[in-house]
């Protein structure tokens, strides 16, 4: 879920985990991950965060 640090990207997140979907959280600042990593329910050991600015294609790649 990109801009997952907050607002709707954050919000849409909850609600697709809630419902046990696996959500990746990407958002351009770790602090902000962090925070909504806090929100989102996963389960145990899952990894999930990726800080990332989706506008740069080739940081995008090199992080899949």
């Amino acid at each position: 879920m990109t801009g997952a640090s907050g607002g709707v990207g954050r919000a849409t997140a909850r609600a697709f985990a809630a419902r046990g979907d696996t959500v990746a959280l990407l958002a351009r600042g770790l602090e902000g991950l962090a925070a909504a990593d806090d929100d989102v329910p996963r389960a145990p050991g899952e990894e999930h965060l990726n800080a990332v600015d989706v506008t740069d294609h080739e940081a995008v790649d090199d992080d899949a």
